[in-house]
C-alpha cells in the first residue's frame, strides 16, 4: 500500500473488461518523478454484493 501511496498517478487505461476480468494500464510518476505503467489482468470474484481482488498477471 505504501508503494501506490508514494507516486503520482496520472491516468488509467481500461483495456478490455468481463465481468470477473479487467485489464488495465496505470500510468504514474514514480517518486522521482520518472514516468512508468503499470500493465495488469485482475481477476475479482463477488461475494455478499461486494467485488474482491483475487489475484492479477502483470506484464
Amino acid at each position: 500500500m505504501a508503494w501506490s501511496r508514494s507516486n503520482q498517478w496520472l491516468k488509467l487505461e481500461v483495456l478490455n473488461a468481463t465481468e470477473t476480468v479487467v485489464e488495465f494500464k496505470a500510468y504514474f510518476l514514480d517518486e522521482r518523478l520518472k514516468a512508468n505503467v503499470h500493465h495488469e489482468k485482475s481477476t475479482f470474484v463477488k461475494e455478499d454484493g461486494e467485488w474482491f481482488y483475487v489475484d492479477g498477471v502483470f506484464y
